[in-house]
């Protein structure tokens, strides 16, 4: 039997959802092996997203707190260097902690942590080394790298169907659901919820129905949007013996389209299932947006704020999927 070790800082819940498919894929090529997750810090795969990977990983290791010092172990809460591994697969790009991540027994040792200079197994041509990608991307440029193809049908993220079925109660059938994330934990982030309103507007006077979804730290604009609109439709508030990551995830079954911030929310939004609009500040787009036809980017000139996208922008492209 294989022993893999994945290593990476640790996941908040975006980041945990958008490394899904890719603990799904590594444990399909890898279905007889010992797949070991290891997070130098906190990771939502012990916590609120442990249900979908509790089949995919077989030990998760948080809060290693490694120590770079040399002639030390690697972390002293785990006992890694009993462990001779056949696969390191580094996800971070620091080159103390790759080359702290040396002090473990491997056959093969993969890092996109300075141009692989300390991999055994080197990009080439058939699978070079990529600069300003979604990292997403550099994860799986990682695994291809060592399966030497390209995975061309990638894992989806798996909504379980009694979980599916209970949300959908919840929509009435005969009517066209859009979704609306409007918050966003970083306030730079955040598009004007006026400009939300006018879109709402304009989408019900088409016949579509908002349902809407706030993070943890949306109670401002939450309120706001109860002032404008009064009783909302928060799904995850009328199923609140359900994890608000499945419930989000399976509302995507019921609706034609989302429309969201680069938030947390949206990374849950992103299952494929619908289309997914999201709005960005001045980052590149590329980088951190998953690769996939329904889910469309739209980003203000570079430099600008997300202030300057215009409703009527954002109106135009969600009408060419109408």
């Amino acid at each position: 039997m294989k022993k893999i070790l994945v290593f990476s800082n640790g996941e908040k819940i975006g980041d945990g959802i958008i490394k899904l498919p890719f603990i799904y894929d590594l444990k399909k090529y890898f279905h007889n092996s010992q797949i070991y997750w290891l997070t130098n810090g906190n990771t939502v795969y012990k916590t609120v997203l442990n249900s979908f990977v509790k089949n995919k990983l077989d030990y998760v290791y948080d809060n290693s707190n490694i120590n770079y010092l040399p002639f030390t172990k690697l972390s002293n809460r785990y006992q890694l260097e009993q462990i001779e591994f056949d696969l390191i697969i580094d996800t971070q790009k620091t080159f103390l902690k790759t080359l702290t991540l040396k002090k473990l027994k491997t056959k093969y040792f993969i890092s996109n942590s300075t141009n692989n200079l300390l991999s055994n197994i080197r990009s080439n041509r058939k699978f070079p080394y990529k600069k300003d990608v979604y990292y997403l991307e550099n994860l799986y440029n990682m695994l291809e790298l060592f399966l030497n193809k390209k995975i061309e049908k990638r894992s989806k993220i798996e909504v379980p169907q009694n979980i599916i079925i209970k949300v959908s109660s919840l929509f009435n059938p005969l009517k066209k659901y859009f979704g609306i994330a409007p918050g966003a934990g970083e306030k730079n982030k955040i598009w004007p919820y006026n400009n939300y309103f006018e879109i709402i507007d304009l989408l019900r006077d088409k016949g579509y129905e908002p349902c809407f979804f706030f993070g943890p730290d949306d109670d401002f604009i939450r309120n706001k949007f109860l002032e404008r609109y009064g009783d909302l439709f928060e799904p995850e508030k009328r199923l609140n013996n359900l994890i608000n990551v499945q419930c989000i995830m399976a509302c995507t079954y019921n609706l034609v389209f989302a429309l969201s911030n680069d938030s947390g929310v949206s990374h849950i939004l992103s299952t494929s299932q619908c289309y997914l609009f999201k709005l960005f500040n001045d980052k590149k787009p590329s980088k951190f947006n998953i690769v996939d036809n329904k889910i469309r980017s739209i980003s203000p000139k570079l430099g600008d704020s997300i202030n300057e996208i215009s409703v009527n922008l954002v109106f135009q492209e969600i009408n060419k999927i109408l």
